[in-house]
């Protein structure tokens, strides 16, 4: 077999690397005296062709003759889609990116054999997936004939050949789900730690030179897309994501497609339980319910332990739960300076949490001080009546929830959600009003309801009489209404905003009260 690679030297615009061992019928080397024939195809030749150009990374010189390798091994498809709708470690993988051979690229060739979890498993120790092979899979019963979920540990021990995720500190098991037999369609993708969310993609931002879409997290959907997706845009088509807007508005750039600054691994710290419940869940490709649970209960240096559970995937631990606003409040979470939080992905995707959910416990933490406990019972809703809340406050404030079944088991910590607030005692009473009808600060809050069609409502604050401004503007910043231009007292104040005469798209609705100017974007679908 031979294997020619070509350092600094274009050989060809078209491809990086071709399995015919070179276009064309032959190569002369050696002065002329030996001639290397080429163009046989397929896999049937005697070796294959790679070649790179410019400064790359060591990864990147890695993978053109490693996925060669990896066709003349296996035949001539990509299996993840031509347009890559999934990302995923592997030798097949279609991009400059990819040196880790996944597990079912390894079983197909026959250099692993994983161990088939059939029946509940108490204590699987799992291994360095990089440098010993080690990994288990599972198949759905009502999946397709096809169908798999391996499990991969990754500790990080392989140096560059662990490709799994781009962040360094993410060590834990890797899910890797396959739909089918090897072929050249949508086949296999990662179901990370983080979940699987609703995308929104309200506006572009630059990123290294690049004009990309920036997204955020819209609520939990564990029938939809996780970070190594490709998102649906607002306008159509689909994007890798690359800006990410944090929780204050802002876009950051990075690699967050392979996991940089994500946690992509369940471990014992961050998510250590994939179930029917979990987010993400294990349900099959087609989206129906699978009765498995992974658990992982232990780590001793690179092993983890975990249990797989078939017979009743409710005997593990509860799922991690989602913490976030209520939405059965509408979102509106912030009207009088309260604030409204329910956890369980159930909120939000309409799916059942644990059948033996039984109690939990809420924390809150304001600014650098400590997490202090301030409920604990058995409903998934609260609401905060101590505190005045707002998202344009100066007091950062977080919050924590765990979950408790049936068995005693608690969940691990939920992420972190994070407002902010005005102060820590609520004014009681001004001038003989509650203080929920004096406002303590301007705000401006999100429409309700939104997406909208074709009219919604518009709720903001005054906390100094003067005048005051509201106007809708389209993504390229025209103004097309006007809602608000008149002087107003200190109060709470409501209005409806009528599009029947705009089309659909994203539109942004600005308050400007004294030097308070305040902007929250709105979609219009019709």
């Amino acid at each position: 077999m031979i294997i020619m690679k070509w350092r600094g030297l274009v050989l060809a615009q078209n491809y990086l690397g071709e399995v015919s061992l070179g276009y064309g019928s032959s190569y002369t080397v050696e002065n002329g005296t030996r001639t290397i024939k080429t163009g046989y195809g397929g896999n049937n030749g005697s070796g294959f062709t790679a070649q790179s150009w410019g400064e790359r990374s060591v990864n990147y010189n890695f993978h053109t003759p490693i996925h060669e390798y990896g066709h003349w091994l296996l035949g001539g498809s990509h299996p993840y889609g031509s347009g890559s709708e999934r990302n995923v470690w592997g030798m097949m993988y279609h991009s400059s990116d990819g040196i880790c051979a996944n597990a079912y690229e390894r079983e197909r060739v026959a250099w692993i054999n994983p161990t088939i979890i059939t029946t509940d498993i108490l204590n699987a120790p799992i291994n360095d997936y990089i440098t010993t092979g080690s990994a288990y899979k599972y198949h759905p019963p009502n999946g397709s004939s096809d169908e798999y979920y391996y499990f991969e540990n990754h500790q990080k021990l392989g140096s560059v050949y662990d490709d799994a995720t781009s962040n360094q500190n993410d060590k834990g098991i890797f899910v890797v789900h396959q739909q089918g037999p090897y072929a050249s369609n949508n086949n296999i993708r990662c179901k990370p730690a983080n979940g699987q969310w609703d995308w929104n993609d309200p506006f572009t931002a630059t990123c290294w030179g690049n004009v990309l879409p920036s997204w955020e997290m819209a609520g939990v959907n564990r029938n939809e897309y996780s970070n190594r997706d490709q998102l649906p845009k607002t306008g159509g088509g689909f994007g890798w994501l690359y800006a990410l807007i944090d929780e204050d508005g802002a876009v950051q750039c990075g690699d967050y497609l392979h996991g940089w600054g994500l946690n992509n691994s369940f471990n014992l710290e961050y998510n250590d339980v994939f179930s029917p419940y979990s987010n993400p869940r294990t349900h099959t490709w087609a989206n129906t319910q699978i009765n498995f649970t992974m658990e992982i209960f232990d780590q001793n240096g690179s092993i983890i332990n975990a249990k797989f559970y078939i017979t009743n995937p409710i005997d593990g631990k509860p799922s991690k739960p989602s913490l976030g606003w209520d939405p059965t409040d509408y979102g509106m979470n912030y009207i009088y300076g309260w604030i409204y939080l329910a956890w369980g992905a159930d909120f939000w995707d309409g799916d059942p949490i644990e059948p033996d959910y039984e109690w939990s416990e809420l924390q809150r933490k304001i600014g650098s001080g400590s997490w202090v406990t301030v409920y604990s019972g058995p409903n998934r809703v609260w609401s905060d009546g101590s505190v005045t809340y707002d998202p344009d406050g100066t007091i950062p404030v977080y919050f924590r929830v765990r979950v408790r079944d049936t068995q005693d088991l608690w969940s691990v910590w939920s992420d972190a959600y994070s407002t902010n607030m005005i102060n820590q005692v609520q004014q009681k009473y001004n001038s003989g009003m509650k203080s929920k009808d004096v406002p303590l600060l301007y705000s401006l809050q999100q429409n309700f309801p939104n997406p909208f069609n074709p009219s919604t409502r518009i709720d903001y604050s005054i906390k100094k009489g003067g005048m005051v401004t509201l106007k809708v503007y389209d993504i390229l910043g025209t103004e097309v209404a006007t809602l608000v231009s008149a002087r107003k007292n200190v109060g709470n104040f409501s209005v409806e905003f009528d599009a029947s005469n705009l089309p659909s798209g994203i539109y942004f609705y600005k308050l400007t009260a004294g030097s308070f100017t305040s902007a929250k974007k709105l979609l219009l679908l019709k």
